[in-house]
């Protein structure tokens, strides 16, 4: 190169295209973190009975896609991977809804039970990716929620990627979560390892399964004082972080979701 101004800017070119290979390489540059691979995970997934909480903002919540429309949709935030998996993306700057400040890409089942009979959600998927340059590496892929009350937040089940752990979160009887069995249902729990999950309601009694580990919990006081809460089923990707920025965030992929419901007092809504 002879310092000439033309080669002097190609120099330049070269430089600036080198750094931004190594930005993509090292993931720092990732404007595409969420993409679309225009498939719809309802060709192969049964997704009856559910609806898409989507971490973008209509009105003043976030986007919902329900009915005969899943079975169809598609887009960024949830779609599916080469082998038909639903795979749900959340960006770290995603909207949230007014009862929470993380976004999601969730979804919720419609049918409601109260706590009585025999209630169950199985899947069996693996964690791709949780906020990989900020501190709080967590997210929710399976919950049991309520419509309010202490114990609206029933089960959580978390996965850590800094203690590469998932933990079924709990409320104790003054409402305080904890750990149901006082430890991690599973540990060593690498990104893309694919495990199964299951959390059963048996009256008020939780159990709680991941790939054959066992933890359980009694939620008998909760009845007690609210024996009238329903209660319903959410799988997906709840990321447990709000940044300002769309190029990191979470990925999950689900290749089975499945729910089970059998006496009790229950109502589809």
């Amino acid at each position: 190169i002879d310092g000439g101004g033309s080669s002097l800017f190609s120099w330049r070119s070269i430089c600036a295209a080198v750094m931004r290979m190594h930005s993509v390489t090292m993931g720092l540059v990732t404007s595409n973190f969420c993409s679309d691979t225009h498939s719809a995970p309802g060709h192969k997934l049964n997704l009856k009975g559910w609806k898409l909480q989507l971490p973008t903002h209509c009105g003043s919540g976030v986007c919902e896609i329900d009915g005969d429309k899943l079975k169809s949709y598609h887009d960024k935030y949830f779609h599916a991977s080469g082998d038909g998996a639903a795979t749900f993306c959340v960006p770290l700057n995603g909207a949230h809804t007014g009862g929470s400040h993380y976004p999601r890409s969730e979804l919720r089942e419609h049918h409601n039970f109260k706590l009585g009979g025999s209630h169950s959600l199985k899947a069996k998927m693996k964690i791709l990716s949780v906020s990989r340059h900020h501190s709080k590496k967590e997210t929710i892929v399976g919950q049991i929620h309520g419509e309010g009350g202490k114990f609206s937040s029933l089960v959580k089940l978390r996965y850590n990627e800094n203690k590469m752990i998932l933990e079924v979160r709990v409320k104790d009887k003054g409402g305080k979560e904890i750990n149901a069995g006082g430890k991690p249902v599973a540990s060593d729990v690498s990104l893309g390892h694919s495990f199964e999950y299951e959390l059963r309601m048996e009256g008020h009694h939780l159990t709680a399964k991941v790939d054959g580990h066992t933890v359980t919990h009694n939620y008998d006081y909760a009845m007690e004082e609210d024996s009238s809460q329903k209660y319903y089923f959410k799988a997906g990707n709840y990321l447990q972080d709000h940044q300002d920025t769309d190029s990191d965030g979470a990925v999950v992929a689900f290749s089975e979701i499945s729910t089970h419901h059998s006496g009790g007092s229950d109502v589809v809504v």
